[in-house]
């Protein structure tokens, strides 16, 4: 197998299913941006639109377009029309998606094997739980690294334990996707190394751009912000944060409600559902919805508080670290890893956004405190900066390479 490219780096593909933006995505630009390129030659295998790479990665990344026949898209379809005939029917979708995907992605697994056997990488990072990539590498004998971005749906199966053991490392966004990991897989695995997910410490921008980003969305100079980012999904609970806010509002008049983000192709009823809601309970001048938006830096600065309302478990909840790298006053949830990433009432505050009464407590409390939310703030800025930063990912990451690369030959 070749080691090298032809001006004497270390190959490594990088392969990503996405098909919509997303943390994951965003994620593997930082740690194609600080990887050393002196030191390696990166290529990428993506599902994703060329706009979005040309957004995300610089132009010394070389990008080859790869997108299975049938993708998430296709498993939250399943699920959301076997969802009314509860567990057993959201297990039959699991096992009807392996079906269709096994037989309809024939074509995918075929086309990477083609690539590996041009490109002849040293090493292969599997980004975002792609197993049909992770399916074409063991059978190729093809060393690779498994990034765990999303949660293992159920213990293992014989064909699925069997392609996962032959990977070289696994990588874990946090260690609430760690630890259940580890319990679905059982033993006879490489381990799981816990790499938490970074943001850019975002330019902070001078007081009179702030003021033109607020004029630019009809925002009240003296009204205090609150935000939510995210794509417009139920699980994300931005009608669970209206709720809490509607009840906020009524004790703080000033203050209004930025939802950032858009809805995917499932999400179009919920946004419209949200966008009645608001209508009907008379928020409409206190509410805005900013739909995409490919530069988020200046909505989170001019947030006083940022809100993160997942009702399921978040594998890891960038948004969260955002927030803080910003600035923001941030209220996350306890599902999942966001209690990693926030000491309550140090860097953040915790609160469940299934119970609106908590999360508007939680509100409350930092509205009525502006030196509790000014200390916040500036502990979890700093905090953000620190831990999360890119670079630090990226030689994390590296690191993890040079660990395995003398054996994956």
């Amino acid at each position: 197998m070749q080691a090298t490219d032809a001006g004497g780096k270390t190959k490594l593909l990088f392969v990503d299913q996405a098909v919509a933006f997303g943390g994951s995505i965003v994620v593997l630009a930082h740690l194609l941006k600080f990887l050393d390129r002196d030191r390696y030659s990166c290529v990428l295998v993506t599902a994703m639109p060329q706009d979005v790479l040309a957004s995300l990665f610089d132009p010394g990344v070389r990008t080859i377009r790869l997108k299975p026949t049938f993708d998430y898209r296709t498993r939250n379809q399943l699920t959301e029309r076997f969802r009314p005939l509860g567990r057993g029917g959201m297990r039959l979708a699991a096992y009807w998606f392996t079906i269709v995907s096994f037989v309809g992605n024939v074509r995918y697994r075929w086309k990477l094997g083609q690539l590996l056997r041009a490109e002849r990488p040293r090493l292969v990072h599997i980004n975002n739980n792609c197993f049909f990539s992770a399916e074409t590498c063991a059978l190729m004998r093809q060393p690779y690294v498994f990034h765990y971005h999303g949660l293992l749906d159920e213990p293992l199966r014989a064909w699925p334990r069997w392609v996962l053991s032959k990977a070289a490392l696994f990588i874990s966004i946090s260690e609430y996707i760690s630890e259940i990991a580890r319990r679905r897989r059982g033993a006879g695995f490489q381990p799981i190394r816990t790499v938490p997910n970074p943001a850019p410490q975002p330019l902070d921008l001078p007081e009179e751009e702030l003021r033109a980003v607020r004029q630019s969305w009809g925002l009240d100079t003296g009204a205090t912000i609150i935000g939510i980012f995210g794509r417009l999904v139920s699980w994300k609970g931005q009608m669970e944060f209206l709720q809490a806010f509607k009840r906020t509002r009524e004790l703080f008049p000033n203050i209004v409600a930025l939802v950032v983000g858009d809805a995917s192709d499932l999400g179009k009823q919920y946004e419209a559902r949200l966008r009645q809601w608001v209508a009907e309970q008379g928020l409409a001048t206190a509410v805005v919805f900013t739909g995409y938006s490919s530069n988020v830096d200046p909505l989170y600065q001019i947030c006083d508080i940022v809100v993160h309302a997942s009702i399921e478990p978040e594998p890891f909840g960038l948004v969260i670290v955002e927030a803080m790298s910003a600035g923001a006053a941030v209220i996350a949830s306890p599902l999942g890893a966001g209690p990693e990433i926030i000491t309550h009432r140090v860097t953040g505050l915790i609160a469940d956004p299934r119970d609106p009464d908590e999360l508007a407590q939680a509100l409350a409390s930092l509205l009525s405190d502006p030196e509790l939310r000014r200390r916040i703030a500036l502990t979890g800025k700093q905090h953000a900066r620190e831990k999360y930063a890119p670079e630090r990912f990226a030689h994390t990451i590296d690191s993890l390479y040079q660990e395995i690369l003398p054996h994956s030959k």
